[in-house]
Order: C-alpha cells, then sequence, then structure tokens
C-alpha cells in the first residue's frame, strides 16, 4: 500500500481530500520496529508521529510517588493498525506524554512532524480539520489514562 492509502485510513486525517494527503507524504517514511523495539521515550523531543500500519505498540508512562517512594511503568493502552500514535508531536512543547515500545513486530508510516506542522500552519483547512481530529484523538487517550490511573490507585488501596 502507498502512504496516502495509510493516512487514509487514520483517524487523524479522516475527511481530508485526496490531495491533501498526497501534499503530506513528502513528509512521509516508512518504519519497521521489532518486537520488544522502543520507538520513543516519554518526556523526550517529539518531531515524529506514526500511523502504524501492521503490528501492535502499547503505550506506556511512568508513575512516581514521593510519599510512597515508588516509580512503576503502567501500560495505558495498545494500538494497532491504523491508529496514531505520538500525537503530542503536533502539540507544544512537541515532548512525548507516554512511551511506545513495539509488542509485536511493527510496521509504521513515520511523518516528518515539523514539515506537517508547516503544511498545517500554511494551509488553514488541512490545519483545521488535523487539529479537530487530534482534539477526539487527545481526548480519548486522556479517557484511556484516567480509567487506567483510577484502577491503579484503586487496587493499591486494597
Amino acid at each position: 500500500m502507498a502512504f496516502i492509502d495509510y493516512l487514509a485510513k487514520s483517524s487523524l486525517f479522516h475527511g481530508l481530500p485526496e490531495e491533501y494527503l498526497n501534499w503530506l507524504t513528502p513528509c512521509c517514511r516508512e518504519k519497521f520496529f521489532q518486537q520488544h523495539h522502543q520507538l520513543f521515550k516519554e518526556g523526550d523531543v517529539a518531531d515524529t508521529l506514526y500511523v502504524i500500519t501492521s503490528g501492535q505498540v502499547v503505550l506506556e508512562m511512568t508513575v512516581t510517588s514521593s510519599l510512597r517512594h515508588f516509580k512503576e511503568t503502567i501500560a495505558i493502552t495498545s494500538v494497532g493498525p491504523p491508529h496514531p500514535i505520538a500525537e503530542r508531536a503536533l502539540v507544544a512543547p512537541y515532548r512525548y506524554a507516554f512511551s511506545a515500545r513495539a509488542v509485536l513486530d511493527t510496521s509504521c508510516v513515520a511523518i516528518d512532524c515539523v514539515g506537517l506542522r508547516e503544511r498545517m500552519d500554511s494551509d488553514h483547512y488541512l490545519g483545521s480539520v488535523i487539529r479537530k481530529n487530534l482534539l477526539q484523538i487527545l481526548s480519548e487517550r486522556l479517557q484511556q489514562t484516567r480509567e487506567v490511573l483510577a484502577y491503579e490507585r484503586a487496587t493499591r488501596l486494597i
């Protein structure tokens, strides 16, 4: 499949006409991650967004408590095709909110977000559609994170 086909299936680019998807393809490259490979780390500079084309990725975050003196990594969600990950590469200050690790051998479309952000800023329709979709995705991730953290907290209190 061509980059445009993967972008068209992704919720981040939902509603964009084909000519816009074609305009984004110079920002794209194919990337492969072996099982257990870390795609990116929480807190690192976010310059790449990924659309998963095959495989599975787990998004994790580190939770620390100075009161209880612990630090632990918690899985927030597992993501597969055709979903995007690393959406924070489109939101200042451009740092990854989670770490991502391939659970299976995983292929992705890696999107250069500097180029994508420039295109979004230069074309208001493109920027508007992607930002609208981005808000929906971030809202869902926030809800997933809240549910996992509430469960983790409840199990610690028992």
